[in-house]
């Protein structure tokens, strides 16, 4: 009894705390979230600046043991309505027919070029060892990379991409979507994965960038090389472009490309395999960033659960002051509201699923599943780690 009393003395300050905190919320939605939305409205009316210039460019795609998705996708990369370009496949020593794929498809392509990284290297990532030779292979100066199980989803990717190279531009981050499956599970990873994508985009446009998402992403090679590759993170399985970006971008080198026919997609056997893998990878190499975004982002998730934890504790005590629990209550559901229709919006810009009426349980969710991810991460540290090898 005691304890109800003094929620309900303390009734009037949790209703301006809980204010304060949708407020919180309210604008990471208008000044950073909503960035990539107002960056496509832009594009589409011309108001946003690109080069007419059209320098040649290197397609560098990972390939490990991809032979049926190379089949299915490689011929997107070579179709690209571009002057010049070239497409190298790097084999990380695949042991089934990537090889024949690969050899078939250059008999049809005098653009295509393939190379092995033989099953030698133990001590060391054997991913970012590929991408590195790729890179040194790579004949032009702008080096775009993917991976086997990924496909443009037009003809004009590269177009798109090369666009944005001005003088002052060294990167250049695209977007990424898994495939639209059914299940409320796949869903829910449609929704982790566009949330993710948006904070990685808002928060580049808004204050610089933090990281790049290799699957879709292209930047000067002589940047590479100046920072000496991934030497810096090679003891490390995970992490490769997202680090190397992390390193080098500033507020003024990089921009994004968010024109539909620039968007990848990513195929997997399985869409929650190939998320639980990108969550895994989050977890550990977020250690690397910079402390700033992790603690921007961090503030967001604590500032969304302290919003409901506030609403509850109002709402047990709502007998005694009706108009305080019904402006609560009033001020939760204008919370979904919002959330339902920016994610929706988003969905449908975004080129992946609408989230209406699921978004507002999915945000509450998504949090707890990277906690799930850090937790795991940290009592299996050392397979993170390529000594072990």
């Amino acid at each position: 009894m005691g304890s109800i009393q003094s929620l309900i003395s303390l009734q009037p300050v949790l209703f301006l705390i809980l204010i304060l905190v949708f407020l919180i919320q309210l604008s990471y939605y208008l000044f950073f979230y909503r960035r990539p939305l107002a960056q496509i409205n832009k594009e589409k009316k011309g108001k946003v600046s690109f080069s007419d210039s059209e320098p040649g460019i290197s397609v560098i795609i990972y390939a490990n043991n991809d032979s049926e998705q190379l089949n299915k996708h490689l011929g997107a990369f070579l179709d690209q309505d571009y002057p010049k370009f070239e497409v190298i496949v790097v084999n990380d020593g695949s042991t089934d027919e990537t090889e024949d794929v690969l050899s078939i498809y250059e008999g049809k392509y005098d653009n295509l070029y393939h190379t092995f990284l033989a099953d030698g290297a133990r001590n060391l990532s054997r991913r970012k060892l590929s991408l590195t030779l790729g890179i040194k292979a790579a004949k032009y100066d702008i080096v775009a990379l993917s991976n086997a199980n990924c496909s443009p989803q037009s003809n004009q990717w590269l177009r798109l991409i090369a666009r944005n190279f001005t003088e002052k531009t060294d990167i250049v981050l695209g977007y990424t979507s898994f495939e639209k499956r059914k299940g409320i599970g796949e869903r829910f990873v449609a929704f982790d994965l566009l949330l993710r994508s948006i904070r990685i985009f808002g928060y580049t446009i808004a204050v610089k960038p933090f990281i790049g998402e290799g699957t879709n992403l292209a930047y000067r090679k002589v940047r590479f090389f100046e920072k000496k590759g991934f030497s810096k993170f090679m003891h490390l399985q995970m992490g490769d472009d997202d680090l190397f970006i992390n390193q080098i971008a500033t507020e003024s080198n990089t921009r994004v490309e968010l024109s539909e026919g620039a968007f990848m997609n990513a195929s997997f056997d399985s869409n929650k395999a190939g998320w639980r893998q990108l969550k895994r990878n989050g977890a550990f190499t977020s250690q690397f960033y910079n402390s700033a975004s992790k603690l921007f982002f961090g503030f967001e998730s604590t500032t969304r659960y302290l919003f409901y934890i506030i609403a509850v504790l109002i709402l047990l005590a709502g007998t005694s002051n009706i108009a305080l629990a019904s402006a609560t209550a009033a001020l939760v559901v204008i919370r979904c509201l919002l959330l339902s229709l920016f994610w929706f919006i988003t969905g449908k810009k975004m080129n992946t699923r609408r989230f209406f009426f699921t978004a507002p349980i999915f945000d509450l969710f998504t949090p707890i599943s990277n906690l799930f991810f850090k937790i795991e991460n940290f009592f299996n540290k050392k397979r993170n780690y390529t000594w072990r090898l």
